[in-house]
């Protein structure tokens, strides 16, 4: 009688020892993703390695009209942005702020200046969180649509022509979309 046992991605590309005695590999994650129906890599991957290949994602028709057309724009997306994050303040600099606040306003100005000395950015301990998701994407039109394309909905609409372009639109709903050229 065969038994079904959860896993997690934590446990892919293992081999896992169970209660009964016996010894099971457990498929690598891409595997695992594409048996739930999912891709192996992300849109942002995806595209990314297609652009560095010198591949076009798509085709020659035009994005808005289906024409054949061997004229591009060029569309700039924002999906993500990282961010610096403050770390904690130093022992220094609260410490320069317990003097500060002590020479300035007694006890009170001890708390006070040790308070804002630790809010302050120190960037020895910042930390780069997150990652920039941003691409500059050919997109196939005709000379006859570009007019066409000058607010979000239109440039959004051709982008999903193209279907690498629209995994990366639904991964991202809320991208930043403006014509480059």
């Amino acid at each position: 009688m065969r038994k079904a046992h959860a896993v997690s991605a934590a446990d892919a590309g293992e081999s896992l020892n169970w209660a009964c005695g016996r010894t099971v590999d457990v498929p690598p994650l891409h595997q695992l993703r594409a048996s739930v129906g999912e891709e192996a890599l992300s849109p942002a991957v995806r595209i990314q390695s297609l652009l560095l290949a010198g591949q076009l994602p798509g085709t020659n028709l035009c994005a808005v009209c289906s024409a054949t057309t061997s004229k591009r724009v060029l569309i700039g997306i924002e999906c993500e942005r990282g961010e610096l994050k403050p770390g904690p303040a130093s022992r220094t600099t609260a410490g320069i702020g317990c003097l500060f606040g002590m020479a300035i306003g007694g006890l009170g100005g001890l708390f006070a200046g040790n308070r804002v000395m630790q809010s302050s950015n120190d960037t020895a301990g910042a930390k780069y969180v997150g990652q920039d998701v941003a691409f500059e994407l050919p997109l196939p039109v005709c000379t006859g649509c570009r007019a066409g394309l000058n607010d979000r909905t239109a440039l959004i609409k051709a982008l999903r022509f193209v279907p690498e372009y629209a995994a990366l639109l639904d991964r991202y709903p809320n991208a930043e979309v403006k014509r480059i050229s």
